[in-house]
């Protein structure tokens, strides 16, 4: 999105930071752009006034599902108790822009990355995103399995 001059803000708890290779190239594009890019640690500061959300889990949801996994010395069921607050709340939302929207490719894990309010809410484009892409990738394979003259 940084290439499209917009303003993008990447929050995320400590410890999970973006390689700084893939930042390089985002703040190379949006001063190419006209666009900025913010990190922060902060949650409830980024949402603050935000118009589009993309929650993101920092653990998989098959291990907090079932008690597995491996993060180095820490487990990820301890990752996911350590950061279970960066859950998107209906309260946080109600920071955000009065037009935000919720976006996610899916699937989206009900209550690890955003309460189910937030889902099924007036703000989430969650379900209408996910049918977009499912028309995405039925017109590739039509394109890609298709008999070319």
């Amino acid at each position: 999105m940084t290439r499209y001059g917009l303003d993008v803000t990447i929050v995320h708890p400590p410890g999970f930071d973006i390689d700084p290779e893939v930042v390089g190239w985002c703040k190379k594009n949006a001063e190419e752009s006209g666009g900025h890019l913010r990190i922060s640690n902060d949650y409830s500061e980024a949402l603050n006034g935000a118009h589009a959300v993309f929650p993101r889990s920092w653990v998989s949801q098959e291990c907090v599902m079932r008690g597995l996994g491996d993060f180095g010395a820490e487990s990820e069921l301890a990752i996911h108790e350590k950061h279970k607050d960066w859950t998107l709340t209906q309260k946080q939302v109600d920071c955000m822009d009065k037009h935000a929207v919720i976006m996610h490719v899916m699937p989206v894990y009900r209550g690890m990355e955003a309460a189910d309010e937030v889902i099924d809410g007036e703000h989430s484009a969650i379900i209408d995103q996910a049918e977009n892409r499912l028309y995405a990738q039925m017109a590739v394979l039509t394109l890609t399995m298709s008999e070319r003259p």
